[in-house]
């Protein structure tokens, strides 16, 4: 950056992703705006780059995991057939439980609560652990895992992502 602006300047990013250039931006001191065609881009870029009371955002993320473990997991039954094949039973009943607990979170935690959903839900599909990126088929049996280099089995639980 130090080469094409100084601190003041103004940065458009058009093309945002998951917002680095405007992380980088404020880090360097200069005004920065971005957009991207991809709803959970701009999620991501806005949560990264917004400024939080800290201790109060903790505290409010730390409440809605308590809120969704005290619950328990929700009711999965009219969940969809794709929910159905690509999680377990319980990893699906934390995540909507957690689901569940955000819904009442002001901005900004509940960007933040909607962050850690979808990462969280990311890593606890039933796919292989080295193909978590773009798997093409839910996995239910043990596999031999080229990550681990031992057999595997795909992840049974949300709640330890969530945590």
């Amino acid at each position: 950056m130090h080469r094409y602006f100084k601190p003041g300047d103004s940065i458009f990013d058009p093309f945002v992703g998951s917002g680095t250039t405007l992380v980088e931006a404020n880090v360097f001191g200069a005004q920065s705006i971005g957009c991207d065609i991809s709803a959970f881009n701009c999620l991501l870029s806005r949560v990264k780059t917004t400024h939080y009371a800290l201790a109060q955002m903790e505290m409010a993320l730390k409440v809605a995991l308590q809120e969704a473990r005290q619950n328990g997991p929700a009711d999965i039954a009219g969940s969809s057939q794709w929910l159905s094949d690509w999680y377990s039973p319980r990893a699906l009943g934390e995540l909507l439980a957690y689901r569940n607990a955000i819904a009442s979170l002001d901005d900004p935690a509940w960007d933040v609560a909607r962050i850690i959903l979808s990462r969280s839900a990311r890593s606890a599909r039933l796919t292989t652990h080295f193909d978590l990126d773009f798997p093409r088929t839910p996995t239910r049996d043990p596999y031999h895992c080229h990550k681990h280099k031992k057999t595997c089995r795909p992840v049974d639980e949300a709640a330890k992502f969530l945590s």
